[in-house]
């Protein structure tokens, strides 16, 4: 149904092209989210779907209708929803706006009086059908945009942010409106800079970074591949040697086993690490998985470097894992666990005040600067 090929779109004095040989293509009845951010080229793209600007160079057509040479044709197959405020005459009412636009439809009469009533209704504007488009506000000019696209009941739609700047009531109505659409077998291309909206309307997404189009699949498959994340470690051993590189290989065989982990390699000296689920992957992640490296609950300590060793001292959770090793492995008494208990009861006197003392500092810093109470 949209057919683009190497796409290519140069402004005159742009360091950069604003498109960059993009390339896709959207099945018919269904929703393709185009997800970028400002600037990466979505409205420019749009704008030459719908026969606006010219393209530099390669090709797109619209149900099999080229956009530079078919045109007209084109513009009677699609519905655009765009943000621009220019296009609709400024001292119309939005009621007026939409006659017009429907009249070069060649729609008349009830039929269409009933369809603008219809279609103001669903997007929220009756009570402003009278107030001049000048007068409009940003989030009315967006619904105003959607009703004309509407107009005429196309077979594609093009959707430039519909949700931009609008309230979130109307945004959920309108991303009803859109899975209407689809419902009824329409092709609908979306743009939007919101994943999760990308995500709840769109059969196929694509990602569209500095004019090109970095990665194109379903949310899920997309999820997974923008989710991957690649952590190196590095060990830097006085003297280099095949143990040190057997405790390396070791470890990575230990990591690979955790849930965050897709993936664990190592060569000597360092350890490469693919993580997924980001969401999980956040500073007290990475503290807790750095604790657990350096404080002997994946491995003995005995296996770091000296160095890694001296640090790995200093952590509570090496000498609470020590003392319960040693009583569960070696049936080790009371006095036998003596120094790590009182390493834990020392730590423990110092790290409680200071996270009390934390905690009034960061909270009279919030009283003064008046921000507490706000979230």
């Amino acid at each position: 149904m949209i057919v683009v090929h190497s796409l290519t779109r140069i402004f005159p004095g742009c360091a950069r092209p604003a498109l960059d040989e993009v390339s896709f293509t959207v099945e018919p009845g269904h929703i393709f989210g185009l997800l970028g951010p400002n600037g990466a080229g979505k409205t420019t793209l749009v704008r030459i779907l719908s026969t606006l600007i010219l393209p530099t160079s390669g090709t797109a057509s619209v149900c099999e209708y080229d956009v530079v040479h078919e045109d007209s044709k084109v513009r009677r197959a699609i519905g655009l929803a765009a943000g621009g405020e220019r296009s609709f005459y400024f001292r119309l009412t939005g009621y007026q706006n939409l006659e017009f636009f429907g009249g070069l439809l060649g729609l008349g009469g009830r039929k269409l009086r009933n369809s603008i009533k219809h279609l103001l209704d669903l997007v929220g504007l009756t009570d402003a059908r009278d107030l001049m488009f000048m007068k409009y506000s940003g989030g009315m000019k967006r619904k105003l945009s959607l009703a004309r696209s509407l107009l005429g009941d196309p077979v594609v739609y093009l959707f430039d942010e519909p949700t931009s700047g609008i309230d979130p009531g109307s945004a959920m109505r309108i991303r009803e409106i859109i899975k209407e659409l689809k419902g009824r077998g329409k092709t609908v291309l979306l743009t939007t800079h919101n994943m999760g909206e990308a995500e709840k309307l769109s059969d196929v997404v694509g990602i569209l970074k500095e004019g090109k189009l970095i990665a194109v699949g379903t949310p899920p498959n997309l999820r997974g591949v923008l989710r991957e994340r690649k952590m190196v470690i590095t060990f830097s051993p006085r003297t280099p040697s095949a143990q040190s590189g057997n405790r390396v290989c070791d470890l990575a065989r230990r990591l690979a086993r955790l849930p965050a982990v897709a993936s664990a390699s190592a060569g000597n000296p360092n350890l490469v690490l693919h993580l997924n689920s980001p969401g999980e992957i956040t500073p007290i992640w990475i503290f807790t998985t750095v604790t657990s490296l350096l404080s002997g609950v994946l491995f003995p300590v005995e296996m770091l470097p000296r160095y890694l060793q001296a640090i790995s001292f200093i952590l509570p959770t090496t000498h609470a894992l020590r003392a319960l090793r040693l009583t569960l492995t070696r049936g080790a008494n009371l006095a036998e666990i003596v120094p790590e208990l009182t390493f834990l009861v020392i730590t423990s006197c110092l790290t409680i005040p200071l996270g009390f003392l934390a905690f009034h500092l960061g909270f009279d810093k919030a009283r003064k600067a008046g921000s507490l109470g706000e979230y």
